[in-house]
């Protein structure tokens, strides 16, 4: 008869709530009470969302379209709530409009960006790779074996390279060095102890939760080129060429301004 291996598992957000509050950790860790929310709050739900549909989108692509895949996702929450009261937040129609405004606007970033390959190894894409990695740490009483656990949002590969690709919903840009980032630095070590490949390293790709809009007008008919406005590169020259006929021809400030968005 066999014996279930009873594992003690750490993983990276442990780590993270152990240096930040020893009492949101014993709350929350698995390797303590475990505890979770009943009702999942809206930067993590649009988040889980946005997940799915990248993962199904850079792998077997059952929909054809990351957007048809957070609506799904969507239904399905809709269908957990229907049936237990929670698995919802309450802003959700918003954050459902929302998802779907980055979405799309994610495929339009990638037409003019460098496609990466998925990997694929026996038949199956390498996205949302769920890896446990045996520690040599003694157990404590009551467990047998110590594991590190970690979950990587995608392979890719790169000029014969297997990168590491994370995907992140925020609610702006952060600036973390990724040298020095605990989630990252564990990914490539993970990563590097289960593929037949060094890893060359990690990309961490941030969605920011808002949708890009067109640059604002302002009352004299020309275009703003305040540093605050929620939009891109791409809709910026669009409209500098629209105005102009072309980009020379615009004032040094709205070409100043576009250059900055090209950062």
């Amino acid at each position: 008869m066999s014996q279930t291996v009873r594992k003690l598992v750490i993983r990276t957000s442990d780590r993270h709530a152990f240096k930040r509050c020893r009492r949101k950790w014993g709350w929350h860790s698995g390797i303590r009470q475990n505890l979770r929310l009943k009702d999942t709050p809206s930067y993590f739900w649009i988040g889980t969302g946005g997940h799915f549909a990248l993962e199904d989108y850079h792998g077997h692509n059952h929909f054809g379209h990351p957007v048809e895949a957070f609506r799904a996702y969507v239904e399905a929450c809709k269908s957990f709530n229907n049936k237990h009261g929670f698995g919802l937040p309450d802003d959700w129609e918003e954050q459902y409009t929302l998802g779907q405004g980055i979405l799309e606007h994610y495929l339009i970033w990638l037409q003019h960006r460098e496609h990466h390959k998925t990997v694929w190894i026996d038949g199956q894409p390498m996205v949302e790779i769920k890896c446990e990695i045996p520690l040599p740490i003694d157990p404590p009483p009551g467990y047998d074996i110590v594991v590190y656990q970690l979950t990587l949002d995608r392979l890719v590969e790169i000029d014969g390279e297997y990168w590491i690709t994370d995907y992140k919903f925020y609610k702006s840009f952060s600036s973390a060095n990724l040298d020095m980032d605990q989630q990252m630095s564990a990914y490539i070590w993970g990563a590097s102890t289960i593929f037949d490949k060094p890893i060359a390293g990690a990309i961490l790709h941030e969605f920011v939760k808002e949708v890009p809009k067109e640059p604002r007008i302002l009352g004299t008919g020309k275009i703003s080129h305040a540093a605050d406005q929620l939009t891109t590169h791409r809709l910026y020259r669009e409209a500098l060429v629209n105005m102009y006929g072309v980009v020379d021809k615009a004032p040094k400030p709205n070409i100043k301004c576009l250059n900055e968005l090209a950062l």
